[in-house]
């Protein structure tokens, strides 16, 4: 019986090898190639300065650790019995990247974060690190 029992529980855990070199192709792959993530943060920094790009890599890791709360706090269930909360979210996220576009495509003259603008000399060219 517990020969059994043992074998039963072994064949629930164990993962093939076909399927260990999917999960590692894809690893490496979301590794290798930058997402969305990164080519905000490198644009955000080479426009507007270390500054900007860190600010937004400290929002950009909010966002992740809100992701995992949410996750952890399985969100997935209560989702899934009531779709209408989940409808809602969507709109009311939906709404918010449209006042973000809003605000970014209006172009607010004083924002902290906007581009500078660089002295030239003859001798120093304009850098954001340099600055």
């Amino acid at each position: 019986m517990w020969e059994r029992l043992r074998t039963c529980w072994q064949a629930q855990i164990m993962i093939s090898t076909g399927a260990l070199l999917g999960i590692a192709l894809v690893e490496l792959t979301m590794v290798a190639i930058p997402g969305p993530n990164m080519f905000y943060l490198v644009s955000r920094t080479l426009s507007q300065g270390r500054a900007a790009g860190l600010i937004s890599l400290l929002g950009t890791a909010a966002g992740f650790g809100v992701y995992l709360l949410a996750t952890a706090a399985g969100l997935v269930a209560v989702f899934t019995a009531v779709p209408m909360l989940y409808t809602a979210l969507k709109v009311t996220g939906a709404a918010y990247l449209l006042y973000l576009a809003y605000r970014a495509l209006r172009g607010r003259k004083g924002s902290p974060l906007s581009p500078r603008n660089c002295r030239r000399t003859p001798h120093v060219g304009c850098s954001r690190w340099a600055s």
